[in-house]
């Protein structure tokens, strides 16, 4: 068993696989980054922290594919923020 994420991905779904999965989350990491520096909003910093944990864990252990307790902490945060009204 690896405990990488990008190898355990590159061997399960090849280069391409790898690749897409990389495209999301730096495309989605770059587009929170900008919204951050532009509109300042405790939100969009809640989501960007959470891509750029996703990115971390992937490379200990294996990212998404195994349930982070604290990833899911951090989205329930932001559901809650969201629907409370507060940023």
């Amino acid at each position: 068993v690896l405990h990488n994420g990008y190898l355990s991905l590159l061997i399960k779904v090849g280069i391409s696989g790898l690749l897409a999965y990389l495209f999301f989350l730096l495309s989605n990491i770059y587009y929170y980054v900008r919204l951050v520096v532009y509109q300042k909003n405790a939100y969009y910093k809640l989501v960007l922290s959470s891509f750029l944990a996703i990115l971390v864990f992937t490379y200990f252990s294996t990212g998404i594919f195994q349930v982070q307790p604290r990833l899911v902490f951090l989205f329930l945060i932001g559901y809650y923020y969201k629907y409370k009204g507060e940023y």
